[in-house]
């Protein structure tokens, strides 16, 4: 921008371990400069769709992948896969796959999200946990 007048530059960011997103615009044009508010241009959602569905600790039911991971271990093997489950009600939770090699390596293989199963509540401790229907 320095070397080129009434320009406009963009820089964006990630931070956070990549969940927070930043972005600045800038310019060195004088008719830009004047025609910002100089006020922070944030934005707002509603409540509804800021906070998002009521988080469920302890679930039971049915329920739809609507994001997932798979964690893996120093040597690159699939180790875990964890969900971010919307149950039929509404309200969302999140849960452990299952252990074995073949349901990890089926999100890893397919899309995982929209696929349906059962979450069950963990005990004491135990993380909750999902399986997947068929």
């Amino acid at each position: 921008m320095r070397q080129r007048p009434n320009s406009v530059g963009w820089i964006s960011a990630l931070g956070m371990t990549a969940t927070k997103h930043a972005v600045c615009a800038l310019s060195n044009d004088p008719q830009r400069v004047a025609a910002s508010d100089g006020r922070a241009t944030t934005f707002e959602l509603p409540p509804a769709e800021k906070d998002g569905p009521p988080l469920v600790a302890h679930p039971r039911g049915r329920a739809r992948v609507e994001s997932y991971t798979v964690l893996f271990d120093r040597a690159n093997r699939p180790t875990q896969s964890i969900f971010l489950l919307r149950l039929d009600d509404g309200r969302r939770s999140l849960a452990l796959g299952p252990l074995t090699p073949a349901a990890i390596e089926r999100v890893m293989q397919q899309e995982g999200v929209g696929l349906t199963g059962v979450v069950a509540a963990g005990e004491g401790d135990a993380p909750n946990r999902f399986v997947f229907d068929g």
